[in-house]
């Protein structure tokens, strides 16, 4: 008969535990006290063991899984022993069921006609799709997108001073110089003077390139897990007061004052 190899507790906080490593494989002969893997739990990482003799017939988890006590981890039994009554027993492959499947459609729905879209181009009643602005396809701070908007300029039409060229605050505000310019009645200017022309000023730095956005998961352990837990724990589950206090420190101000004042062979007592 198969045995069930159950996620075991191993301390007396842990609530789950991680399959770190698989030391066995399927088919494997093992004996009652053989390590078959290590289990990481919320104190350490740990060796699991088998108490039974047989063969290593399926592992129902892989490495990086986590399992709850009493989870089935694996299978033992008897060489050509099928381990699907055991499976069976723990939701099919040890894993949970299936997701559910979709309702069927209503028959009444099912057999109801469908209105006819009609055909895009030049019969009537087709709803044409929003042209697309452009705008949106414009690298652009939100900042310099609003200011764009409110002022009714195209960023499709500027040039952008940011990272990655794109459109920023100083972009918009430049734009929005040149129409005002554009549109104010030209005047008569004084002539100026010749001025010197100013030395070039040193490249400024490089800007760091923006980020892509892109993020990646990381798997906590079951240590860091537990530690997360216990501070929550402690800061909603404890009541916290603080206490304040006022002291008057113009007199010791007085003091070291009077102390600064005082040389000692050259030297200052109190600095």
């Amino acid at each position: 008969m198969a045995i069930a190899v159950e996620m075991p507790k191993m301390s007396d906080t842990m609530e789950e535990g991680v399959l770190v490593a698989w030391l066995a494989d399927e088919g494997d002969a093992v004996s009652a006290g053989d390590v078959i893997a290590q289990v990481e739990t919320d104190k350490a990482t740990m060796d699991l063991e088998v108490y039974d003799d047989g063969v290593l017939l399926k592992k129902v988890i892989g490495e990086g899984d986590s399992v709850p006590i009493g989870g089935l981890i694996a299978v033992l039994g008897k060489e050509g022993e099928s381990a699907d009554d055991v499976l069976a027993n723990y939701g099919g492959d040890g894993a949970g069921g299936s997701a559910p499947e979709a309702p069927a459609p209503d028959e009444s729905e099912a057999s109801a006609p469908q209105p006819v879209q009609p055909a895009g181009g030049s019969g009537e009643g087709a709803q044409e799709a929003p042209a697309d602005s452009g705008d949106s396809r414009v690298k652009a701070s939100p900042l310099a997108r609003r200011m764009a908007s409110d002022a009714g300029i195209d960023l499709g039409s500027l040039q952008g001073s940011g990272p990655d060229g794109r459109v920023v605050k100083r972009d918009v505000e430049a734009a929005m110089e040149g129409t005002q310019a554009q549109s104010a009645p030209a005047s008569p200017q004084p002539v100026q003077p010749a001025a010197q022309t100013p030395a070039p000023k040193a490249p400024a730095p490089a800007r760091p390139a923006a980020t892509s956005g892109e993020s990646s998961d990381a798997r906590i352990s079951q240590m860091r897990k537990t530690i997360a837990r216990r501070l929550a724990q402690s800061k909603f589950t404890a009541p916290h007061f603080y206490l304040t206090v006022d002291v008057d420190m113009s007199t010791a101000i007085s003091f070291r004052k009077d102390l600064n004042a005082i040389t000692l062979y050259g030297v200052r007592l109190c600095r």
